[in-house]
């Protein structure tokens, strides 16, 4: 059981919240690379943009938090892989 953290000294409250943000940065990171293993190289995508609209076209690479797409007018886009839907 974890204790209250009123009782807690300032130290022990600092190694707290190391811990607690090196495990959000974890599970961050883990759904992050979830989202990207959906997709593949030249795959067929879209998504909305709030200045265009939707916006479709491939994906022509993939990194851990982004994907670079090449829209169907020709225009150069860096989207995370959680903004992208297939496009069947």
């Amino acid at each position: 059981m974890i204790p209250s953290v009123e009782k807690l000294k300032l130290d022990e409250l600092l190694l707290l919240n190391k811990n607690c943000c090196s495990r959000i940065k974890q599970l961050q990171t883990a759904k992050e690379i979830e989202h990207a293993a959906k997709f593949h190289i030249n795959q067929q995508v879209k998504f909305l943009s709030p200045k265009v609209g939707l916006v479709k076209g491939k994906i022509l690479r993939i990194n851990t938090k982004t994907c670079s797409v090449l829209s169907d007018d020709g225009v150069h886009w860096t989207v995370s892989p959680s903004l992208l839907k297939e496009n069947v």
